[in-house]
């Protein structure tokens, strides 16, 4: 990294909730600790791996909170209020969220400050994702999301039409974002504590749509970790559809709307947040099929998947000169999973993948944990 890039970094603060997951949070404090990002490590985890506090050798800028459940407190209530700590600590004119198995690419990460930095008309950068997964002392990659849609309108300065243009993925939530708006967004998401974990994500997702003017930019901007897991914890019947839940909701999206615009009527904005909510609904419904689906008819879902992967690995494996002449004859759905099955460039992941490699007992002793 050049001097600039280093110094971009400074204006950087970046959130990581975590909970009872010490090595992965021993990695995540070792991956920043010679970069001069400001790290607010907020910990829920009723033993804490350290003490509130700064972390040794890192020159003060990564910081670990404890901040472990209250008396019949739950997960969500916990990461509500761990949040709402977080966001009070952020001091830099940028910041984002990133969990403890996540990384930012560092050359996509530099080219989102300096977008945000010197671009006013943007307000959030979001990048390809590569997920990565350890498999018998080796890391295999996938493309995770990439620039499968059109962001023109998810830049405009109107409300309605950043709304009336959703991508269908909940990507806000892992942007990098100017942090007067990561603020409102999270700060707004918070006041309810929900249920389960990702009708909090949906929910961050569509206030940042309405808070934010976005830039996608071409690099990879983050790598996720993607566990080889046969079955999900993913509970099917999630909705949000109590009263209280939906009624709630709607409140949030009508008071944000109306800030962000006043020159729509309030049957408007009850009208655009009905849409969230039934987008939402939407969204967890299809998840929910889909499990229900695979833990019925596991063994056939296991060999359509394996037939699957074989055919686009077979056509990955084809010269890109050549494969790009009957790509074209390809239906579209199976030339999107091609392209997301394409692992990244190895230049794009090689300084994480050797980190990720790294022997444990090393990064344990310079970690301090």
């Amino acid at each position: 990294m050049s001097p600039d890039e280093i110094e971009l970094l400074r204006d950087l603060t970046i959130l990581i909730p975590t909970c009872n997951r010490p090595l992965k949070l021993e990695r995540a404090i070792e991956y920043w600790r010679d970069l001069p990002v400001t790290l607010h490590v907020l910990d829920g985890s009723v033993e804490p791996a350290l003490k509130s506090g700064e972390i040794e050798n890192c020159e003060g800028h990564i910081k670990y909170h404890s901040i472990p459940p209250l008396t019949n407190e739950t997960f969500m209530e916990n990461y509500a209020r761990r949040l709402v700590v977080g966001m009070n600590l952020i001091k830099t004119p940028v910041a984002a969220l990133l969990a403890d198995d996540d990384y930012f690419l560092l050359p996509g990460l530099c080219k989102a400050l300096k977008t945000l930095l010197n671009d006013s008309e943007v307000d959030a950068v979001i990048g390809k994702c590569a997920t990565y997964f350890f498999d018998k002392n080796k890391i295999t990659w996938q493309k995770k999301w990439t620039n499968w849609f059109n962001t023109d309108s998810l830049k405009d300065s109107s409300l309605s039409v950043r709304l009336n243009n959703d991508p269908g993925k909940y990507f806000i939530y892992y942007g990098v974002l100017r942090s007067e708006k990561l603020k409102l967004i999270h700060n707004r998401a918070n006041e309810y504590v929900f249920s389960d974990f990702r009708i909090n994500e949906l929910v961050t997702h569509h206030l940042g749509l309405a808070c934010c003017r976005v830039e996608l930019i071409e690099e990879y901007l983050w790598a996720r970790e993607k566990p080889i897991q046969k079955n999900s914890a993913y509970d099917p019947k999630i909705r949000v559809e109590n009263a209280c839940d939906e009624f709630v909701l709607e409140e949030i999206f009508v008071k944000t709307f109306s800030e962000l615009d006043n020159s729509v009527s309030p049957e408007e904005y009850k009208l655009w947040a009905n849409q969230k909510v039934q987008l939402i609904n939407d969204r967890l419904r299809r998840d929910g099929d889909r499990q229900s689906r695979a833990e019925e008819f596991s063994y056939a879902i296991y060999l359509k998947n394996f037939i699957k992967r074989y055919m686009m690995y077979s056509l990955i494996k084809i010269p890109e000169r050549v494969r790009g002449r009957f790509f074209i004859f390809l239906p579209h759905k199976m030339r999107n999973a091609i392209e997301i099955a394409s692992p990244p460039d190895s230049s794009v992941t090689s300084a994480l993948e050797n980190f990720l490699l790294a022997p444990r007992e090393e990064l344990r002793l310079r970690a301090n944990i």
